[in-house]
């Protein structure tokens, strides 16, 4: 076989495969993605909500030697100022510094259910999630601005007001100094199953507070 037959050979067999090859080269990516984006659908709308029972252990969990050191919730305008002073104050045994208040059915107002793609393609990037927002006043007229965050998409009907009042656990997020209405992270709920780790007492040791985003 002469050079010019099998170049001629070779041209043949690219224009016969080449679409194929072109096509091959775009659906495989295409498959991939649908692949893991299927799969990330499917764990976030099968990850569990947390149950509703009046008997659960409900405070957000602790683990080793730390503890839960509870507080009421002061107004508005002092809870950032008083919370960056008693979480830097020393202790000799280590602990979750939440504040507890009583979210009574006429407290809550405009709760808002969000249900969030993660952040980006990457698989470090942050997962899909479920997040509440609501702003609460209390019994003094104090306005607070509440979030609920958790992994997976839930229907969490136990945030939405009920009757009588109920207790929950917060802590600030980090945000600047003077923010009003201050933004309390939500770590327990009265008669909802425990599902959230104490800030600070984790089994992978210390975390920083959630940002506001």
């Amino acid at each position: 076989m002469t050079l010019d037959d099998r170049s001629s050979r070779l041209a043949r067999t690219v224009l016969k495969e080449g679409p194929r090859v072109v096509l091959y080269t775009l659906l495989v990516p295409v498959v991939l993605f649908g692949t893991c984006l299927g799969t990330e659908f499917c764990c976030a709308v099968a990850a569990a909500t947390p149950d509703v029972d009046p008997k659960a252990e409900w405070k957000p969990r602790t683990y080793g030697r730390c503890e839960l050191e509870l507080r009421s919730l002061p107004p508005a305008r002092e809870v950032l100022d008083d919370y960056a002073t008693w979480t830097t104050q020393p202790s000799a045994v280590s602990s979750a510094k939440l504040y507890s208040l009583q979210m009574a059915s006429e407290a809550q107002r405009g709760l808002r259910i969000e249900r969030l793609m993660r952040d980006g393609l990457a698989f470090a990037a942050r997962p899909p999630s479920t997040r509440a927002s609501w702003q609460y006043v209390d019994a003094r007229g104090e306005k607070y601005a509440m979030l609920w965050q958790l992994y997976g998409w839930h229907w969490p009907e136990f945030l939405k007001s009920r009757s009588g009042s109920h207790r929950m656990l917060v802590a600030p997020i980090d945000q600047p100094p003077g923010s009003l209405p201050p933004v309390l992270f939500i770590y327990g709920i009265e008669g909802v199953q425990a599902h959230m780790d104490a800030p600070g007492c984790t089994p992978y040791g210390t975390r920083a507070a959630p940002r506001r985003r």
